[in-house]
């Protein structure tokens, strides 16, 4: 039975911001999901960033607006991140969760963001286990963190999470929320792109103690189109993307002083993509990756079988744990 999310209630107000960019189809699909969650958000709000006119018809023509619902076109295109910012400025409640477009979330999803918080209350961020889905819209993995509820300590937390070969950190938007007037003041560096949660992610890790809630409300639909396949669809693409992101990571390298093997294992997973992926030689990889000694070639080296051993693990854990994960796919 549905509830509304009201002041009667006295529950906390939860926005689902969902900033769009075409993909009419997906986003109809994942709008319905937020309107048919067992407790009622505050509000969803959607900002399109100057769709071409094909998807924004299709768009008009199946969107059913109710009274808690808004969709609005951007006067000139923002990007990506200028998109996210522009959305969570426009959010009234007291969470805000950032819902991508071309993904899909559990009925359960604004239900349990409400019980994290009233489990842990007085926190600025919360990140929950997302689940990747592929095109067909078979759920086929996830990006579990932890086996339970978990508070990863501010600059502390990131250091088990390297211990345990666990990057994902919180970088997909869809999975964290966060509490409105924190994240209006942490808005997303619109001149880092599609990395800019990225930078966000290690500020928040280093900044912030954050609430991981082991539940798999939060679904990634992989597919071909999506900007963070193409980024790596072709080698030239993956050099700048790599790059950059080692700029982001290099940034917070003082505050996580503390963490062994901080950038080194980062190497290693572009290590093995640069060589085992797309062929390129020793001498380059060390070039690009600016690896300047025997040693830290070793180091780096080293990362990539507890990388795939790692990748194994979860692979067995996600088929154990799937029939509890079931209750909360997607309809």
């Amino acid at each position: 039975m549905r509830t509304h999310n009201s002041k009667k209630t006295k529950e906390p107000k939860i926005s689902l911001c969902i900033p769009n960019y075409n993909r009419a189809h997906d986003l109809l699909q994942v709008v319905k999901d937020c309107v048919n969650q067992t407790i009622e958000p505050y509000e969803i709000i959607i900002q399109d960033d100057r769709s071409n006119a094909e998807e924004l018809r299709i768009i008009r023509k199946g969107l059913k607006l109710k009274k808690h619902m808004s969709f609005e076109v951007n006067k000139k295109n923002l990007g990506l991140a200028g998109n996210v910012n522009a959305v969570i400025k426009k959010a009234k409640g007291d969470y805000i969760a950032v819902v991508n477009n071309d993904d899909r979330i559990s009925k359960y999803y604004v239900e349990e963001i409400i019980n994290a918080i009233k489990k842990f209350p007085g926190y600025n961020v919360y990140t929950t286990n997302g689940m990747g889905m592929n095109e067909e819209g078979r759920v086929v993995g996830d990006y579990r963190l932890y086996t339970k509820d978990t508070i990863i300590r501010k600059r502390e937390g990131i250091k088990k999470l390297w211990k345990n070969y666990v990057l994902n950190l919180i970088t997909i938007s869809g999975t964290s929320f966060y509490k409105s007037s924190y994240i209006k003041k942490t808005l997303f560096d619109i001149r880092l792109g599609n990395e800019a949660d990225l930078d966000n992610a290690l500020h928040m890790l280093a900044t912030e103690d954050i609430v991981y809630i082991d539940k798999p409300v939060y679904y990634v639909r992989m597919h071909a189109d999506q900007e963070s396949t193409k980024i790596r669809a072709t080698s030239e693409r993956l050099l700048k993307y790599i790059q950059k992101c080692l700029q982001i990571y290099s940034k917070y390298t003082a505050r996580f002083s503390a963490v062994p093997m901080y950038i080194t294992q980062i190497k290693g997973v572009y290590f093995f993509q640069l060589t085992y992926k797309y062929h390129y030689d020793m001498k380059t990889v060390r070039k690009l990756l600016k690896i300047t000694s025997f040693g830290e070639l070793v180091s780096v080296m080293a990362t990539i079988p507890m990388f795939i051993a790692q990748y194994a693990l979860k692979l067995i854990k996600f088929k154990l744990y799937y029939q509890s994960y079931v209750k909360y796919f997607p309809e």
